[in-house]
């Protein structure tokens, strides 16, 4: 994600899984996170701001359950 530009992450449940949590992974800790949601039954979506004056990645985890 480049430097002070907001991103979007969606994770999404395989196929017959349902949707229990979610949460994010940042490459550093600095970013601003701006929301961490589901977004739909079976999708956790989550929005940072990067703070950062170089380059950063995040990514969204979505817990399962069969």
């Amino acid at each position: 994600m480049i430097p002070g530009k907001e991103g979007t992450a969606y994770a999404t449940c395989d196929e017959g899984s349902v949707l229990v949590g979610g949460s994010y992974l940042m490459s550093r800790p600095v970013h601003v996170l701006m929301s961490s949601r589901a977004s739909t039954p079976n999708t956790w979506v989550v929005t940072v701001l990067n703070t950062l004056t170089e380059n950063a990645t995040f990514s969204a985890v979505a817990e399962c359950a069969p």
